[in-house]
């Protein structure tokens, strides 16, 4: 397995602060210079996960739902 270079204290405060920011795998690897793989690993040994995403709740639904149940 190939090694990259060895994540630094500000690079793990960087992808703590972007995690909590929501931020996707994708742009934090642009922002930190890293594979996107590299960040997947990381938060895993980290501990970290994105919070799931909450749609708004101002959004009308539709009487009937595709699945033929009723609200």
């Amino acid at each position: 397995m190939t090694r990259g270079k060895p994540w630094t204290v500000d690079e793990e405060a960087a992808l703590r602060a972007l995690v909590e920011a929501n931020t996707s795998i994708d742009a934090i690897a642009v922002k930190l210079n890293k594979k996107p793989d590299a960040i997947y690993v990381k938060c895993l040994r980290m501990g970290l996960t994105q919070k799931p995403h909450t749609p708004p709740s101002n959004i009308p639904l539709p009487k009937e739902l595709p699945s033929g149940r009723k609200l």
